[in-house]
């Protein structure tokens, strides 16, 4: 048992690496505030925003004294009061994110111009100097044919011109950026919309937070550039990141890495303001993934045969992506282990129509073999086995000491199936070992 454990998370893990268009994300931020302080904090609260992110959850350990609207997002205001004891705020949050980018977005949306000034977002701001004579010189040079061409030519330039400052103590601007050859995100993002902004296409400043990689639970705050096109709203594009060795964005793809607070510069995301004997405020901010442990319990529960358990798994990780076919696949082969076949094939069925990357398709296809297998089609499963298997040959792992598919066990060509499995099974587990 422990060997198909391992072999199992494995293959989560596997699964797991390969980023679906939507992830989800519980984000913990924190204030700690030493004792006999005084002050205030402010600090941006993630919302809904239609194509980028939806909020899930919302908590506090304490009430916010105060909310109110600023740079385009929500921010909660707590009034510090002094006391002899250690206090601390924590803000709890969870939110699906939504991958939002030029391959992503919607080509043929319908946008009605006059509902929208776009006159805020071409005119010079004090650090984002867009009609300055050096950075008109620059945008002149890279104008292109077409409205994209010239967007990807100022992506270009900004991030082959800047090389990558670590943080700025205090906000360069666009115009001293062009002139340096270096900055922090602040800076590429207020240089690419500087130039945008001279060649008269309409962009903003975002504001907010990079999720690391998993292991890596930090976040960084962070700013990234919005562009507004009349047939897809607003996109995303982040020169920064398209800069460094560990690239999670280019010109056509941002990962969905990104939790957007609002819009201006990032050191405002949350502020600070203390005074006393011995006084501060620490702030510090993290994230996980709560699908992954779920996940896990759930393929877990279906492993040990304990029904039950892995159905409120899955039902709380339908009630987070109702449509992913990852969770439907689950749903689907919890039902087989009962014996509800019947059940289980709108879920199969809607599985696979759901299949977005390839990668998820032999997981979804593979139900459609048990169900085969166990509602006299054998020959129907034997078939898409094999054909499973010449896609991905680490599926024949998973045929082993599955009990759905023991109607098949007469068949010759099953039994060589199974005979690989074991061998691809032995290698697997030997590369654990080394």
């Amino acid at each position: 048992m422990k060997r198909l454990i391992l072999l199992l998370v494995a293959f989560i893990s596997l699964e797991s690496s390969l980023c679906d268009a939507q992830r989800i994300v519980s984000l913990a931020q924190s204030f700690t505030i030493q004792p006999f302080t005084t002050g205030k904090i402010e600090c941006l609260l993630p919302e809904s925003r239609p194509g980028k992110q939806e909020a899930i959850t919302l908590k506090y350990n304490r009430q916010p004294d105060d909310t109110l609207r600023r740079q385009g997002g929500l921010l909660a205001v707590w009034n510090i009061s002094r006391s002899t004891e250690l206090q601390e705020i924590i803000v709890l949050s969870t939110l699906i994110l939504t991958e939002n980018s030029l391959r992503k977005s919607n080509s043929d949306l319908t946008v009605n111009e006059d509902d929208i000034d776009m006159s805020a977002f071409l005119q010079p701001e004090e650090m984002i100097q867009s009609t300055d004579k050096k950075i008109g010189e620059v945008a002149t040079k890279l104008k292109g044919e077409s409205k994209l061409e010239t967007i990807e030519n100022v992506f270009d330039f900004t991030r082959n011109h800047l090389e990558y400052n670590n943080f700025y103590s205090e906000r360069q601007g666009a115009k001293k950026a062009l002139r340096k050859g270096r900055g922090d995100c602040t800076e590429y993002a207020e240089l690419m919309i500087a130039l945008l902004r001279n060649l008269g296409i309409p962009s903003r400043l975002a504001m907010g937070a990079t999720i690391k990689y998993k292991g890596q639970k930090r976040i960084e705050f962070h700013n990234w550039v919005e562009v507004y096109f009349d047939n897809r709203g607003w996109v995303s594009f982040d020169p920064t990141w398209a800069d460094h060795e560990n690239v999670f964005t280019t010109f056509e793809k941002m990962e969905n890495r990104y939790i957007l607070l609002g819009y201006g510069h990032s050191a405002s995301a949350f502020r600070r303001w203390a005074s006393g004997s011995g006084y501060g405020i620490a702030y510090d901010a993290n994230w996980e993934d709560p699908t992954d442990q779920i996940e896990l319990r759930a393929q877990l529960a279906i492993l040990k045969d304990e029904i039950k358990s892995a159905h409120r798994s899955i039902d709380t990780l339908l009630a987070y992506l109702p449509e992913r076919s990852q969770y439907l696949a689950f749903k689907a082969e919890a039902y087989m282990r009962e014996g509800k076949f019947s059940k289980a094939l709108p879920f199969i069925q809607l599985s696979i129509r759901n299949v977005k990357q390839e990668w998820m398709r032999p997981l979804c296809e593979m139900n459609l073999a048990r169900y085969f297998a166990n509602t006299q089609q054998e020959s129907a499963a034997m078939d898409l086995l094999l054909e499973i298997e010449k896609r991905d040959s680490f599926y024949a792992v998973k045929v082993l000491d599955d009990a759905l598919f023991s109607t098949l066990n007469d068949r010759e060509k099953f039994k060589q199936l199974l005979e690989r499995g074991e061998v691809a099974k032995k290698k697997f587990l030997n590369k654990q070992v080394d």
